[in-house]
């Protein structure tokens, strides 16, 4: 994700906004940071009036999945609330959509981060009410077939282990203004999937965090026969990925505007709803 640490870009980018409304960079989230639950309600009402639309519309494979795929915070660089959605209810996610909060100066008042990426080819656009306006036209994913790896097994729970041992073979460093960081991969996969259409037996979707924060996404799917996986970044900072010991792929720094087709990033002001337990204390104080 786009660190605040460090951010040369993305501070440059909402400068005017930061001066008058952000917590500094590095600052720590206070006690008077909205509560989890006004938190949570405002990034997923800010998921769901995110509209989604591609050239040859498929409500199925296009609608987000309500329940994001993985929650995640990171006080320490300024955001105190984020989750990733998958786009598409079925088969290979369509795409990923990622929010963060980042709190301002007024406990009500901060910015949504939101950074988006395309695993289908040809165009994908996102827009809202919030003036989110974002059109995708590249796949994020770049298919490699995995080496000196044993036949997918037919049975789902060998498959799962399988995907696991592939994932445990992958390194990842990120560097971020020339300070290089270790990131490792979660225990689990964050999706499970099947595509008949696509041919795919069986999919799953890893990430590789920086405390939690996921900055890698890798796909790892079989046909009855083969193995193969997929990289895509989750994050601005340069990346260097290794199978086993050979460099397998690399994504440079960006900065804003990015310059890609496949991964993008958008922002705006967001005011937070009250919390339901400050909403049944106003309630019940209006009653009296």
């Amino acid at each position: 994700m786009i660190k605040q640490r460090s951010r040369t870009c993305w501070i440059a980018a909402f400068a005017t906004f930061a001066a008058a409304h952000m917590l500094p960079a590095g600052s720590a989230i206070g006690e008077d940071e909205p509560k989890p639950s006004a938190l949570s309600a405002l990034l997923q009402s800010s998921a769901e009036h995110l509209s989604i639309e591609a050239a040859d519309p498929d409500a199925n494979r296009l609608a987000l999945q309500p329940a994001p795929l993985m929650t995640y915070s990171d006080p320490a660089r300024g955001y105190s609330a984020a989750a990733v959605w998958r786009i598409g209810k079925t088969g290979r996610p369509q795409g990923l959509l990622a929010i963060e909060f980042w709190p301002g100066v007024e406990e009500s008042r901060g910015s949504l981060s939101y950074e988006l990426l395309s695993f289908r080819d040809g165009q994908l656009s996102f827009s809202s009410p919030t003036g989110i306006d974002v059109e995708l036209s590249a796949n994020a994913i770049d298919w490699r077939t995995v080496p000196d790896t044993s036949d997918p097994s037919r049975t789902e729970a060998i498959r799962l282990r399988q995907m696991k041992r592939i994932a445990s073979r992958i390194r990842v460093t990120e560097t971020l203004e020339g300070e290089p960081y270790s990131l490792r991969a979660l225990p689990r996969p964050i999706d499970r999937y099947e595509d008949t259409e696509e041919d795919i037996v069986d999919g799953a979707a890893f990430v590789f965090v920086y405390g939690t924060n996921p900055e890698l996404l890798v796909l790892i799917e079989c046909d009855q026969d083969t193995w193969r996986y997929g990289l895509a970044r989750m994050s601005s900072a340069q990346l260097q990925i290794w199978l086993d010991d050979d460099l397998v792929s690399e994504f440079p720094e960006l900065t804003l505007p990015f310059p890609t087709q496949d991964y993008q990033a958008a922002s705006h002001r967001a005011d937070l709803p009250l919390d339901s337990d400050d909403t049944r204390a106003e309630n019940k104080e209006t009653m009296q």
